[in-house]
């Protein structure tokens, strides 16, 4: 529960930050930009592709969950990379917006983990996962 807890709290923060940067620049799907454009879904926004949400949700939890279990940060932060890159290969977004989404979803993270609030509840998961075993 304390995990969960957390990770609905970067969650939160993510997606507002995502959602404030994608009404500022309001940027075009690829299949807006060029109909050719095959898509995974055209169920999104059309003015919704800068900076990728998804992106910014895997950097960010991923900038999370690495603290918490450091000896697994490489593999989370590889799954993160891999979650963005889908983004692409679907045809949801443009490479920068991808680019933007970790640079966004990390810097969320990493704020959060300066904040005194968030600390609180970051080392009620920390017990948790080391007394589930998880980490160390």
């Amino acid at each position: 529960p304390a995990t969960a807890k957390l990770m609905a709290e970067v969650r939160k923060d993510e997606k507002d930050a995502a959602a404030l940067a994608k009404d500022y620049f309001k940027r075009k799907r690829p299949w807006i930009v060029d109909a050719s454009v095959k898509s995974c879904s055209k169920e999104d926004a059309p003015l919704s592709s800068y900076p990728s949400g998804h992106a910014t949700l895997g950097y960010s939890m991923g900038v999370v969950l690495s603290s918490l279990v450091p000896d697994k940060s490489q593999t989370i932060l590889a799954r993160a990379a891999e979650y963005a890159y889908s983004r692409l290969v679907c045809g949801m977004h443009f490479r920068a917006d991808v680019e933007a989404g970790q640079v966004l979803g990390t810097l969320v993270g990493v704020a959060l983990l300066h904040n005194a609030k968030f600390r609180d509840d970051y080392e009620a998961a920390a017990i948790e996962l080391k007394m589930a075993g998880l980490t160390q």
